[in-house]
Formats: structure tokens, sequence, C-alpha cells
């Protein structure tokens, strides 16, 4: 700091002469003015090398499992098993505040979990298609046409067809499980 001083002590000395004659202030208080003036610059120079507030950390959500509310939890399990090729990976009962109780079974496939659950006094709706809120559980294959006429010789009864949404490129034909749930057939083309 002394030696910025001193290679602009010229510059100094020309600014405390015009301050001195602008405002009639005497030359002994330009020390203290100068002080006030550096103590700023010091504050400046402190509040700029302060690192600077993390940003907020998003969470970071990957899925974990899909419950399926089902009147009859060890048929549709099965029918997922036999139909669909998922395996029974847990089978268990859950004991909820109420005191009511939930059968689950939980099945899985390539990555997917899903709890089928059997809620005492559950009572299932309408769907269709075309309602709001969680409408379907999609399933990607590698060829709809060859798994739709599969599932069909199965004896799933299918809502649609196989077709295709071209823009984006995608197949699909939708179906439903034995209590009602809307599931479809998805491929990338």
């Amino acid at each position: 700091m002394n030696q910025i001083i001193r290679g602009r002590l010229p510059q100094f000395i020309t600014l405390k002469r015009f301050l001195g004659r602008l405002t009639g202030v005497q030359f002994t208080l330009i020390p203290l003015l100068t002080a006030i003036l550096l103590a700023a610059v010091q504050q400046n120079f402190v509040q700029a090398q302060r690192p600077a507030p993390e940003a907020a950390i998003v969470p970071r959500f990957q899925l974990h499992h899909v419950t399926l509310s089902v009147n009859d939890a060890e048929r549709v399990s099965q029918w997922y098993v036999d139909t669909l090729g998922f395996t029974i990976s847990d089978r268990f009962t859950l004991t909820r505040p109420n005191g009511s109780q939930v059968q689950v079974v939980r099945i899985e496939t390539l990555g997917l979990q899903m709890n089928i659950s059997e809620f005492d006094g559950s009572v299932a709706p309408d769907r269709t298609v075309d309602e709001q809120g969680w409408r379907h559980l999609a399933f990607q294959v590698d060829n709809v046409d060859q798994t739709y006429q599969h599932l069909q010789a199965s004896g799933v009864q299918f809502l649609t067809e196989p077709f295709t949404y071209d823009p984006p490129g995608y197949r699909i034909a939708f179906f439903r499980d034995p209590e009602g749930n809307i599931l479809e057939l998805y491929q990338d083309l």
C-alpha cells in the first residue's frame, strides 16, 4: 500500500490542494478524510474476498418403486409374473397408523419395482385413458407389434391396436391388467 501511495504522491498532493481550495477544508482534515476513504476501499476489498454463498443443492431423484393398489394382490401379482415376465421379490404386510393392514407383493423386472398392494376396504375407480392424474404405466419393448400379438394370444384384452405417433416417433398400444389398471407397450422408432 505504501508503494502505491508513494507512486502516486504527486497526484495525492494535487488532490489534497484541490480539495482544500474547493471546499475550504483545512489541510489538517484531509488526512482524516483520506483515512475514511481508505477504510471504505479496504471494506470493499474484504467483502470482495469473501466466498460467494453456495448455490442451493437440488436433490437428485431416482425412481425406487411404483405402488399399484388392487383388490387381490396375489392374483394380480401372479398375472404380472405369468403374463409380463415379472418376478416376485418379496411379500409382506404393513400395519398403517390407523390400524388397517396392507398386503404387499413386491414384483420386479429390469430394475423396475412394483408394490402390488391390497389395502383393507379399498374400492377400484373406473379409469379411462383420457382422465387426469396418473394415467398408465408404460413398458418399453423391442417390438410393439410382436409383443401385442404375444399378449393377445395369452388372453390380454387391448384397449387399442398398436399405433404410431410420428413425430415424435414411437409406437404404442394400451391394455389393462386384471383389475383394470391401464398399461402401455412402448417402442421408440
